[in-house]
């Protein structure tokens, strides 16, 4: 997945540098995640909240082909790590991360408001770490599906826009582990 993004945005950079007034960069934070965990015990079940929660941000770098479309390239993960108590001292911590290369599509409501859709493939990443005695090992997954999202814009200044997005990319999945990559984020994107 880094590889994916270490690809994409210096392209995206590189091919903005002819044409400056057309690249543009954004940054967007979500609610903190809220997860859960499904184990038995014994012959109950038991569904454990999370003990500490990340918070999600994004990062994203575009280029404008025309006033109505762009591609785009992005990245999301997650500042600090899901965190569950689980029996007998153990702990896991659950990372995620995901890299997307979209279109983007804009139309312009008024000349302050405006809505957005992307569609592209998002890259997914997940990382399983249990902590405490004779733990096992730390487990990763990963999964490349659809990357969707649509939103709404409004431009607080000149080429200084505030957003606000739903984001879809497909769950990750791993011998009972569940992770659900949707969020919706606010943001302000920055047009050069």
């Amino acid at each position: 997945m880094k590889k994916f993004v270490c690809l994409a945005l210096p392209m995206l950079a590189a091919s903005a540098l002819a044409q400056a007034e057309d690249f543009y960069l954004g940054a967007s934070l979500s609610g903190t995640t809220r997860g859960h965990i499904a184990y038995t015990d014994g012959a109950s079940k038991v569904d454990q909240g999370q003990s500490k929660k990340g918070l999600p941000y994004g990062l994203y770098a575009g280029y404008a082909l025309s006033k109505d479309w762009a591609v785009e390239a992005g990245y999301r993960g997650e500042a600090g790590a899901a965190t569950f108590n689980l029996p007998q001292n153990y702990q896991m911590k659950m990372h995620t991360s995901a890299a997307y290369l979209a279109a983007r599509g804009n139309w312009a409501l008024n000349e302050d408001w405006s809505l957005f859709g992307k569609i592209g493939i998002a890259r997914g990443e997940a990382k399983a770490e249990i902590s405490g005695k004779n733990a096992p090992p730390a487990e990763k997954f990963s999964r490349t599906g659809a990357y969707l999202s649509v939103g709404a814009a409004y431009m607080a200044a000149k080429g200084v826009a505030l957003e606000v997005q739903l984001e879809h990319t497909d769950k990750l999945k791993r011998d009972g582990l569940v992770a659900n990559m949707d969020r919706i984020a606010l943001g302000v994107k920055l047009d050069f």
